[in-house]
C-alpha cells in the first residue's frame, strides 16, 4: 500500500492506517530533527507532534498531494516554530565531541568536520541541504513545501553547498 493510499484512509476516518504511516516515518522524521542538532528527547516530542498534527490536519491532505512532502512540511513547521520561539539555531555536536580527535578514524573525523561546517551555515542553508541531500526530497517537492520555484531551490542548494564547502575547508 502506498503512503498516499494510507493517508487517504486516515483522511476518511480509518485511523488504523495512521499506525502504518507512523511505523514507516517515525525514524525518518526523528532523524530529520536530529540533523538540526535537537536533543533526543525533544526530537521524540517533535516527532510525536508531527503525528498528532497528521491526525488533526488530515482534512488538508488532498488526493493529488504526495505524502512524503506533506508530512515533511508538518515537520518543517514544527521545527521552524521551535527555532523561532527559542531563537536557538545551533547544532548540538555533543555526541561527536565525546571523542578525542586522535581516536577518530578518517571517516569519523571527516563527519566531525562536516558537522562543524554545517553548524556554521544559516538555518535556511542547513534546512535546504537536509531536505534535499539527507531526506532525499525532490526539488519539485521542496519548491512546493517552501512556496518557491524549482529554480530558486536549485540556486539555494547550490549556494548552501558552496558555503558548506568553504566552511569545511576553513576547518581542515
Amino acid at each position: 500500500m502506498t503512503d498516499e493510499y494510507l493517508m487517504l484512509q486516515v483522511y476518511n476516518g480509518n485511523l488504523d492506517a495512521a499506525s502504518i504511516l507512523y511505523g514507516r516515518y517515525k525514524s525518518p522524521i526523528f532523524n530529520f530533527f536530529r540533523k538540526f542538532g535537537i536533543d533526543r528527547e525533544l526530537c521524540q516530542d517533535h516527532t510525536q507532534m508531527v503525528f498528532e498534527r497528521l491526525l488533526r490536519y488530515r482534512h488538508t491532505f488532498k488526493n493529488e498531494n504526495l505524502f512524503k512532502p506533506w508530512i515533511y512540511r508538518i515537520a518543517r513547521n514544527i521545527n521552524n516554530d521551535y527555532f523561532l520561539k527559542n531563537k536557538a539555531i545551533k547544532v548540538d555536536l555533543s555526541e561527536a565531541e565525546n571523542y578525542c580527535e586522535e581516536d577518530l578514524s578518517d571517516v569519523n573525523e571527516q563527519m566531525f568536520i562536516l558537522k562543524k561546517a554545517l553548524e556554521k551555515l544559516t538555518y535556511d542553508q542547513r534546512e535546504i541541504l537536509i531536505l534535499s541531500k539527507y531526506e532525499d526530497l525532490k526539488y519539485e517537492q521542496i519548491a512546493s513545501m517552501l512556496d518557491i520555484s524549482i529554480s530558486a531551490v536549485k540556486v539555494r542548494v547550490f549556494r548552501a553547498l558552496k558555503e558548506l564547502k568553504k566552511n569545511y575547508f576553513e576547518i581542515v
